[in-house]
């Protein structure tokens, strides 16, 4: 027999956090976005591959991310280790996000 799930653990309130959501939402405030995603090409004289499918989530704002991420991309392709440590700095940046905003 398997059996799965808590009992007894209470599950956080997250209204606060997620509130500004929740009111859009009920206020049917809602938008379009438009977009496309491309990977690089296969050679270096090849044109920009577009991606066939492509999850998108849409996040507040930050100015420090945003300079966070351009700084990882100033230095993405100058050598292989500039590519392996931007996957880290990526990471980084994206946890640096959630928490200010969490």
């Amino acid at each position: 027999m398997l059996a799965s799930g808590t009992r007894g653990v209470a599950e956080p309130d997250l209204t606060g956090r997620v509130g500004a959501y929740l009111k859009a939402h009920g206020d049917k405030a809602v938008g379009t976005v438009a977009a496309r995603a491309y990977g690089d090409p296969a050679r270096p004289t090849g044109a920009p591959e577009p991606y066939v499918s492509m999850a998108v989530t849409l996040v507040p704002y930050s100015a420090v991310s945003e300079a966070q991420l351009d700084a990882v991309k100033s230095g993405i392709r100058d050598s292989v280790d500039g590519c392996v440590k931007a996957v880290a700095r990526v990471g980084t940046a994206r946890v640096d996000y959630q928490t200010a905003r969490w």
